[in-house]
């Protein structure tokens, strides 16, 4: 039996195909196919004659064609908010180590906050025939994203993230928490194709406000009201646990829910002559502005003002005093949510599930002054 010749590119030829590797390796294109998928039933020699063949040609398989062929590509298409943005980076790492065991690649794009944007590469990532489509944080929901002649492929919302209106807001500033958080949970049933996953926000903000109950406090604020819904969930667990203790809350700072965000509204908030012995921050990257307007203030935590956080993001437990927060299951999440887009792709979703939080007690958080230890 002959030895095929060293394989080159075809003369003037751009693109190189699987026919080429065939010609170069000596077998036919079906056997390419198998020997790059792994068959059992390809001899070792040769896979390595085909797998050696491609390498020098630089073949690279067309996987728009392959989705074509088969109905799936083995990717999943994930957006993010913004690659800076440290939960979802937690969450995408879950989604990228899951899918790598499912043998799935993850195409991952920045949506930038931005509803439209995540419309754009919604479409983008399904003319990529992706098998399903992982948003972290989601500003809308993608009810809009598929023709009416077109079957969805299996969506996963993490955390969802959409805009509130005014009407909303104020429900979450003064109306019944119990009777709020009620109306919510029956809205909005998820579509057959769809599965949100999400934390409980607000009983985890309930679970902080009762850590602080515990300590003493009765002088409590929440830093971080925003026209979003995980931030009105919480400020909605916040204001139950206040009620279910009989506390009116001092104060409900609004914010931008970034580091100079709750830096100005923490600012304004301990100048008062009434301010908290104890502040329940939106997430940690607010807890971190308001600790750093409590010291720019002369004002020590835990010392004159209590102080937690949610999400517990790698920098919590390295700030001064060590951040008391409330812990979410971040990498849990993301592989979660790639177990269920491939739940998806055989049955139904239509689901929400909800991860409970975790409070880690760190040193940002003491007993008030006083107060019995």
């Amino acid at each position: 039996m002959s030895t095929p010749s060293a394989p080159s590119a075809p003369p003037g030829r751009r693109t190189v195909t699987i026919r080429d590797v065939a010609r170069a390796s000596g077998v036919s294109v079906a056997t390419v196919t198998r020997a790059l998928h792994g068959h059992p039933r390809v001899r070792a020699e040769t896979r390595r004659r085909v797998e050696e063949a491609a390498a020098a040609l630089g073949y690279r398989p067309d996987f728009n064609a392959r989705a074509l062929a088969t109905g799936a590509s083995k990717t999943i298409g994930l957006l993010v908010p913004s690659i800076g943005d440290r939960f979802c980076a937690e969450v995408a790492a879950g989604i990228e180590a899951r899918a790598a065991e499912a043998g799935r690649a993850v195409l991952l794009a920045s949506s930038q906050h931005e509803p439209e944007r995540e419309h754009e590469l919604a479409a983008l990532f399904l003319a990529k025939r992706v098998d399903g489509i992982i948003v972290a944080a989601a500003r809308a929901e993608p009810h809009d994203w598929f023709r009416p002649d077109e079957r969805p492929v299996p969506v996963v919302l993490v955390n969802l993230d959409e805009s509130l209106g005014a009407h909303e807001l104020r429900r979450a500033r003064s109306a019944s928490p119990r009777a709020t958080l009620a109306a919510w949970a029956r809205r909005d049933p998820p579509a057959p194709w769809l599965a949100r996953l999400s934390f409980d926000d607000a009983g985890a903000a309930a679970e902080a406000v009762r850590h602080l109950l515990a300590l003493g406090h009765e002088r409590l604020a929440f830093v971080g009201e925003a026209p979003v819904r995980p931030a009105a969930l919480r400020l909605l667990g916040f204001r139950l646990a206040c009620a279910e203790a009989g506390v009116e809350p001092l104060a409900i700072m609004p914010c931008e829910l970034t580091l100079e965000g709750g830096r100005r509204a923490a600012t304004e908030l301990l100048r008062r002559p009434d301010r908290p012995t104890a502040i329940v921050a939106y997430d940690d990257v607010v807890a971190i502005g308001t600790m750093r307007a409590a010291h720019a203030l002369g004002l020590h935590v835990p010392d004159d003002v209590a102080l937690v956080g949610f999400d517990d993001i790698d920098i919590a437990a390295f700030v001064e005093p060590p951040l008391t927060t409330v812990r979410q299951q971040k990498e849990e999440m993301g592989r979660l949510a790639v177990d269920l887009l491939l739940r998806g792709l055989e049955r139904d979703l239509g689901l929400h599930d909800t991860l409970p939080g975790e409070l880690v007690v760190r040193g940002s958080s003491l007993p008030e002054r006083g107060a019995p230890a």
